[in-house]
């Protein structure tokens, strides 16, 4: 199976050997992404999760997507009383489209 991964120079390099996103044929899989990097990193959870949604949206468009292409979302925090905060800024991202979206506490 052939895949490509890449990674744009104008977002917050991810750390180690990873990349922003693989494709694979019409399917791309973006990785974990965090607000670090950005003016967000130190904020709330909303500011995180907003900025996290700006990286997805560059990268979506970069492969000639959108948020409303997304099929899931996982998301991890270290308080789950934030979910909601989180969860609200989310559904702004994907208005009429919310794919599926677990959330977990971490660390566990």
């Amino acid at each position: 199976m052939d895949f490509e991964r890449k990674n744009y120079p104008e977002l917050p390099q991810p750390a180690g050997a990873f990349h922003h996103p693989v494709r694979s044929g019409n399917m791309l899989f973006i990785a974990g992404s965090t607000a670090g990097g950005t003016d967000a990193a130190t904020g709330d959870i909303a500011a995180q999760t907003e900025a996290i949604l700006d990286k997805f949206e560059h990268i979506l468009k970069a492969n000639g997507a959108t948020l409303a292409n997304v099929i899931k979302v996982t998301s991890f925090v270290t308080d789950l009383r934030e979910g909601p905060a989180a969860g609200e800024v989310r559904l702004k991202g994907f208005p009429g489209t919310s794919p599926p979206a677990p959330k977990f506490r971490w660390p566990l």
